[in-house]
């Protein structure tokens, strides 16, 4: 083998190793970029598809009736149960709860949750609206709700 070959095959063999070195940064970059990308992404769902921080708050009316008595429940998020109680009273409580990234958000959430008993008579209508600009932005709202009524009741629910 001559001088020039043995130098021919060096400079081969280190361009050759230089390229290998270059590919195998190049992929490890890649891969880092792909690891933080996808703990970003997580931290996002996690955040937005999934908020963890609730909000809470409590609602209770009590109304006097005569028998028979009427319910109607329109009720948008959440769980309901009717019980039927003693007496001609309807005994409306609930349990509200609402999610976010933080404290100020899980709050406007809870603060787009609408609750409301009326009475007119011996009607009492509950409604429970959820009012957000981007439902779905995240986690629904809970609105538990145990409504306690004279056992001579009709009653008209829409969930």
């Amino acid at each position: 083998m001559t001088k020039d070959t043995r130098n021919r095959n060096i400079i081969i063999a280190v361009v050759v190793f230089l390229a290998l070195a270059c590919c195998c940064m190049a992929a490890t970059a890649a891969v880092g970029f792909s690891i933080r990308a996808g703990r970003q992404a997580a931290r996002t769902i996690d955040g937005f598809e999934l908020g963890t921080i609730p909000a809470t708050t409590t609602f209770s009316r009590s109304f006097d009736v005569d028998e028979p008595a009427e319910l109607m429940v329109d009720l948008d998020v959440g769980s309901l149960a009717i019980v039927a109680g003693d007496g001609s009273t309807v005994q409306v409580d609930a349990s509200i709860k609402a999610f976010g990234v933080s404290d100020t958000d899980a709050q406007q959430m809870l603060d787009n949750l609408q609750l409301t008993a009326t009475q007119t008579g011996s009607r009492v209508e509950v409604v429970g609206r959820w009012e957000d600009p981007n439902p779905l932005r995240g986690r629904s709202p809970q609105i538990d709700l145990r409504i306690s009524v004279p056992r001579r009741t009709d009653i008209e629910v829409d969930l």
